[in-house]
C-alpha cells in the first residue's frame, strides 16, 4: 500500500493564508473537511469552504485533484508534522485562480453576505497570493501567444494525368482496366 503524502493528511500541522477567506488554517482541518464533504457528510459549520469545495475554488481540494490525478505532482511541498506557516505553491493558486463560484451553490448552503463577498472577490487574493507564491504556476491561456500564421504556399501545379486517370474520367472502363 502506498505511503499517504503528510499534505493529504488531517494531521497535517502546515498553515498557510487562505486566499478566499483571507485568513490563517492549517492544511489538516482543510484536509479533514475536503474528506468529510466528499463523503456527503456536509456538516453545519464551514459552509462558505464548502462552497468553495464544490465550486473547484477551494486550494485544498485543488491539492488533493493534483495529487491524484497529476503524477507529475509527487511533492510534500504542504505538508508537515511539526507547526509550519508557509505559502501555497503557485502551481495549487493557478489551478484556482479563474475558477467561478456558481449561484445555485452560493443560495443552497445559504452562506452569510460577509462569506458571498469573500468568495465572489477570492481571484483578487489569489492572483495577488501569485505574485510571491513559490514555484512556478503553469502557463495560462492568458499568458499564451499564438504562433503567426505562415503565409499560404502556391498550390503545386499538377502534372499531365496518367492514362488511368484519363479512362477514369471518361468513363472507359476497358482502358482502365488495360492501363
Amino acid at each position: 500500500m502506498a505511503q499517504q503524502l503528510t499534505t493529504l493528511s488531517a494531521t497535517n500541522k502546515f498553515t498557510f493564508t487562505c486566499p478566499i477567506f483571507d485568513a490563517k488554517t492549517s492544511m489538516g482541518s482543510c484536509m479533514k473537511l475536503r474528506d468529510i464533504v466528499w463523503r456527503g457528510q456536509g456538516i453545519e459549520k464551514r459552509q462558505g469552504c464548502q462552497v468553495a469545495m464544490k465550486c473547484g475554488k477551494c486550494p485544498a481540494a485543488a491539492l488533493v485533484s493534483m495529487h491524484i490525478y497529476n503524477k507529475a505532482w509527487d511533492n510534500d511541498f504542504h505538508g508537515s508534522v511539526e507547526p509550519k506557516e508557509g505559502k501555497l505553491h503557485a502551481a495549487v493558486l493557478a489551478r484556482v485562480e479563474k475558477v467561478m463560484i456558481m449561484d445555485s451553490v452560493l443560495n443552497k448552503h445559504g452562506v452569510s453576505a460577509a462569506e458571498r463577498s469573500l468568495l465572489l472577490s477570492a481571484s483578487e487574493r489569489i492572483t495577488a497570493q501569485l505574485k510571491t507564491a513559490p514555484g512556478e504556476a503553469p502557463h495560462r491561456a492568458s499568458d499564451y501567444t499564438p504562433p503567426r500564421r505562415q503565409k499560404a504556399t502556391a498550390a503545386p501545379t499538377k502534372a499531365e494525368p496518367s492514362k488511368l486517370e484519363q479512362a477514369a474520367k471518361t468513363g472507359d472502363l476497358a482502358a482502365a482496366i488495360n492501363a
